[in-house]
């Protein structure tokens, strides 16, 4: 995706690279050679070759397994048991063909033109609980329910992952034992994890028109040093139905309600105590172990979180308008981070409890019912909501230093991050220089003068809503989901590259081969820019000339998310037969983008999950649009 998206040359057609794929037997044929007399690829290979020789696999088993016991004492309480296994089995293969362009490969990470790599995973959870279900009439009109109960949580994983080094000595066969080199001892990863819980729940009654619930929840991690390993989960609701009391015709239903939670978090197996890996042997008899880069902490306490939220829900005109809206304030803080440190310590990172981060927003639901007759309904549903968070604090004591806490570099000298004062996701790369009139500043050389290090965009969205409409005319349903997000920058690595390759139909314009340009701006005297400079090197500004400030786009989406067709069968039809109900169904996701504001590239279709998954497009994969048909019996 990468060479379709960056770095593709415009005047060779993909058939033709597919034929020579083909024609020579499914070899490595492609375009740019090192020389013509050393016919391999010097930058891309084949990308058919890529796709049918170079892949990887991913099989994978898993299963559910459940049981569950429960003995009523009485018509109040109820002792249940139940235990829950869930196991996966994973075979991840990586073939890098022969004759491919060298990359680092394996576990050496040593450029090859051929490998094979393997990595088995097994992970399993394992779930047991024993709790009792209460429910208590205290008075006539006060009653109180809930669960006291206890939970054990273990959880395994074992990872073997070894490779090939030096390339294959037999090329088409994928296996380890088909090695050039001897291997290095295969890494092994192993552990286990437990989670152990007590819990307790508790909601009144109090003459049905005022609630309360309350929770109450401990957790013993083992990935937490003893002493600092059990943290709490209290959580208190209370709701008030204001209907009860106040009854207009046109009101149905009216509620008012608070709550205030905290919620606890552990570390990941590994953070407590210094572990090493084999780098292999050193003068074939010296065992040597990888080097360390990262402090552990054997102090680490739980993060934790507290969060306030506030209410309201009402229907109006017997259910034809339902509103439902909450504020919400949360608080995280002594979040478990890796930090970076003084590099003279001799690590580059240490494991810390750090950072406090607010988060508050507003969420409203709005449900309609605009038609409603005996054959025919329109139903409304309209969400909307907005987030605003803000780092308030990183770390600042002997151990680190730190006011900037770096997610995720990007190609091109930006990087996404979360910096003390400002929210969450921020963009930092290069900008243009301006005077104090706004004007761009070109440099003595005719280019414009770029600062570094500034503040070039966010990932967090303004707000996120949508809006789905259903109808029904007797069996026939018709639903369609529309998706909206306003703002959340992306940083365009394939525009920041494709500018100066001139792949994207953007770069045609003007003579760029041969003629000359004057970049818009003044000098740093404030005068009119006047210098002349090469419109070919004007053409190739993408990574060398332009600020990354250019590739920030607006990730605003509108689409069709979701859209689907059912039709039920009259109950006439079904009379004297077995079945109650049948129904068929097409559901169309990810149907239609709307609008847009990122070229050439799905807005959702990031790098990866996780915190890569924020403001970075790169080799995006286009985005795939699924339809199925459904078929319900009911009997």
């Amino acid at each position: 995706m990468g060479g379709f998206r960056q770095w593709w040359q415009t005047n060779v057609d993909i058939i033709d690279v597919r034929n020579a794929y083909y024609n020579s037997g499914e070899l490595n044929k492609t375009w740019n050679l090192k020389s013509a007399n050393n016919p391999v690829a010097a930058y891309w290979n084949n990308p058919y070759y890529q796709r049918y020789q170079s892949y990887g696999t991913d099989d994978r088993t898993r299963s559910f397994s459940y049981a569950q016991i429960s003995y009523d004492f009485n018509k109040n309480f109820t002792l249940t048991g139940k235990i829950s296994y869930d196991n996966a089995t994973t075979l991840f293969e990586n073939r890098l063909a022969p004759n491919s362009i060298p990359k680092a490969f394996g576990a050496s990470q040593k450029n090859v033109s051929s490998g094979f790599s393997r990595q088995n995973l097994v992970t399993t959870e394992a779930n047991y609980d024993l709790f009792l279900n209460y429910k208590v009439d205290i008075t006539k009109d006060i009653n109180v329910s809930g669960i006291v109960g206890g939970n054990v949580r273990r959880n395994y994983s074992n990872s073997l992952y070894a490779s090939t080094e030096g390339g294959l000595e037999t090329p088409g066969i994928y296996s380890l034992a088909n090695s050039k080199l001897p291997i290095l001892p295969p890494d092994e990863n192993v552990y286990t994890t437990v989670t152990s819980s007590a819990y307790a729940t508790a909601s009144f009654d109090f003459y049905k028109f005022f609630y309360l619930d309350a929770t109450f929840r401990a957790d013993e991690s083992s990935t937490l040093p003893k002493g600092d390993n059990v943290f709490t989960y209290p959580s208190f609701t209370g709701s008030f139905i204001l209907s009860e009391f106040i009854k207009p015709s046109w009101l149905s239903f009216w509620k008012v309600r608070a709550n205030y939670a905290e919620v606890g978090g552990t570390a990941d197996p590994y953070q407590l105590q210094f572990y090493y890996s084999y780098a292999g042997l050193f003068n074939n008899n010296i065992v040597m172990q990888n080097s360390q880069t990262i402090r552990p902490n054997n102090g680490l306490k739980p993060q934790r979180s507290k969060e306030f939220e506030f209410g309201t829900e009402i229907q109006i005109l017997k259910g034809r308008i339902n509103f439902d809206a909450a504020f919400y304030k949360t608080k995280t803080f002594d979040q478990i981070l890796q930090l970076p440190i003084s590099a003279g310590s001799g690590l580059n990172f240490a494991m810390v409890n750090a950072g406090q981060i607010d988060n508050k927003g507003i969420e409203v639901q709005l449900g309609l019912v605009p038609i409603k007759t005996n054959n025919f309904t329109w139903n409304m549903d309209i969400n909307w909501s907005k987030n605003e968070n803000k780092v308030v604090e990183l770390l600042h004591n002997a151990t680190s230093d730190v006011s900037n806490y770096l997610l995720t570099s990007i190609q091109g000298g930006a990087s996404v991050n979360a910096t003390e004062g400002e929210k969450w996701g921020t963009i930092r790369g290069s900008d243009y220089t301006y005077d104090a009139n706004g004007n761009k500043i070109v440099d003595a050389s005719g280019f414009y003068k770029l600062k570094g290090n500034q503040i070039i965009g966010n990932t967090t969205p303004d707000w996120i809503g949508g809006v789905r409409n259903s109808f029904s005319y007797k069996g026939v349903s018709l639903s369609f989901l529309i998706d909206v997000r306003k703002g959340g920058d992306i940083f365009s690595t394939d525009m920041y590259y494709a500018s100066s390759t001139g792949l994207y139909v953007d770069t045609a314009g003007g003579n760029y081969r041969s003629g000359k340009v004057v970049l818009p701006g003044v000098t740093a005297s404030g005068q009119v820019n006047t210098k002349e400079i090469d419109a070919s090197v004007y053409g190739n500004l993408g990574y060398q000339k332009r600020p990354t400030s250019d590739y920030v786009y607006d990730g605003s989406f509108v689409k069709l998310r979701e859209a689907s067709i059912s039709y039920a069968l009259p109950k006439t039809l079904l009379q004297g037969t077995f079945v109650n109900e049948a129904k068929i169904s097409i559901v169309g996701r990810n149907l239609w983008i709307i609008h847009k504001n990122l070229p050439y590239a799905d807005p959702e279709s990031t790098l990866g999950g996780g915190i890569r998954g924020y403001g970075y497009s790169i080799g995006s994969l286009p985005t795939t649009r699924d339809i199925g048909v459904n078929v319900t019996f009911k009997f």
